[in-house]
């Protein structure tokens, strides 16, 4: 099973309820943590995901966005909200080995999984065990802990994230965990942050370098998941002309798929690109990022 931990961004939303329609729908089940304090918006993402056979994990306790330095349980809330309740399953998520609050959210609340960001403690381990699913890093937590906890879901973050479009090289590698998480006898499935990164941020800068990242499995010799970079050339020095930039970039990633039809996963998220290549038409940079989001994840699913 497929643990995407998406945040609750339109697009990032947009691209899991796209991918709840596919057939490979059934090999995923999302992480999602909220960033409005709104929650009409990821309540109806959960309303749309159960109805489709998704029952989404959601982090109760988020930490990103307009929740950031707060405190607060969310569980009530989205129970109380007919869009969202009895159709996810809670999820806490744990900073540290210092975050008792969250541990004894942890304890006190039915049926929930433990998302650990970094290091746990040994006395935590039965608390761990008494969730549904604990969510691991396994370059940030104790191997010894990850070994005696019951149902984990390993997850990195594995996506090389530039400080700008312009520093991609054409190729990167993503991760073999997808692959190699089968090693861990506990393991009930494998998680990521897909190609948007672990660190959050509230909205991207200017485009002076469009990107499109397209994620592929390097099926020899060990099945790695690599990302080709798709940048634009034109007018680098200056945030103008966006969609220009775009199509410049779609124009590297239609031509090389023309030229290696073997090479990408055929999915939804690449059909759209075609569309859109078909028609010359620019959606936005969100549409971009929300294709490529789309792509990955059903390109995991098929994987798995």
């Amino acid at each position: 099973m497929y643990y995407p931990i998406l945040r609750g961004k339109l697009h990032e939303l947009s691209a899991i309820r796209q991918l709840a329609s596919l057939p490979v729908s059934n090999k995923c089940r999302p992480l999602l943590e909220p960033v409005n304090v709104n929650l009409n918006q990821i309540a109806a993402c959960i309303d749309d995901l159960y109805s489709k056979g998704i029952t989404p994990y959601v982090v109760i306790n988020p930490a990103l966005g307009e929740y950031r330095n707060q405190a607060v349980s969310i569980y009530q809330s989205l129970h109380q909200n007919p869009r969202s309740s009895g159709k996810f399953l809670p999820c806490v998520k744990i900073l540290n080995s210092f975050d008792t609050n969250a541990v004894a959210l942890l304890q006190n609340t039915a049926n929930a999984a433990a998302y650990l960001v970094s290091d746990i403690s040994p006395a935590a381990i039965q608390t761990l065990n008494a969730a549904s699913c604990t969510f691991v890093n396994p370059l940030k937590v104790d191997a010894t802990i990850i070994q005696s906890v019951a149902r984990i879901v390993p997850y990195l973050d594995s996506f090389a994230k530039q400080r700008r479009n312009a520093d991609y090289p054409q190729t990167s590698f993503y991760s073999n965990l997808h692959f190699n998480y089968r090693n861990y006898p506990n393991a009930i499935g494998v998680g990521d942050f897909t190609i948007m990164g672990e660190e959050y941020s509230e909205a991207g800068g200017p485009a002076y370098v469009v990107a499109i990242h397209m994620s592929h499995v390097q099926h020899q010799p060990s099945s790695a998941i690599h990302v080709r970079h798709f940048c634009s050339t034109i007018q680098p020095a200056s945030p103008a002309n966006p969609g220009g930039k775009f199509l410049e970039a779609l124009d590297d990633l239609i031509a090389f798929d023309n030229s290696n039809p073997r090479y990408f996963d055929r999915t939804w998220g690449l059909a759209e690109f075609r569309t859109y290549h078909t028609n010359q038409h620019f959606p936005g940079l969100g549409v971009v990022k929300q294709l490529s989001v789309e792509h990955h994840m059903e390109t995991i699913c098929n994987f798995i």
